[in-house]
């Protein structure tokens, strides 16, 4: 589990490199056709647009990738790699008629 600042240890930076190798090294870079990536140091959330003033906002957990040649960043999903577990809170509160929704959040505990 990430550190509470979203940083990772060295053997959490294993463990997505490895995933990396495995799934995703040989696609190239959208933007410049590099080969060539690397692995940023933290755990940072993707949030969840919405229209509402909210003090709380519901984002999925991400690791990024940085293309070396040209800077573009490809986010993968934190949960997906294996780092953080899937943590059900309550749903979040909707209009009417909107499906019912749950957030997904990073566990920390």
């Amino acid at each position: 589990m990430p550190a509470t600042d979203g940083s990772l240890t060295e053997r959490e930076k294993a463990k997505v490199r490895n995933w990396f190798a495995n799934r995703a090294a040989k696609a190239a870079c959208e933007s410049c056709g590099g080969r060539k990536w690397t692995l940023s140091g933290h755990v940072v959330h993707v949030p969840v647009w919405t229209t509402e003033y909210r003090t709380e906002v519901s984002s999925y957990p991400a690791v990024v990738v940085v293309c070396q040649g040209c800077a573009h960043m490809r986010f993968y999903s934190a949960l997906g790699v294996g780092l953080c577990q899937e943590d059900i809170q309550e749903p979040a509160r909707r209009r009417s008629g909107d499906e019912d929704t749950a957030t997904l959040a990073l566990s920390g505990r």
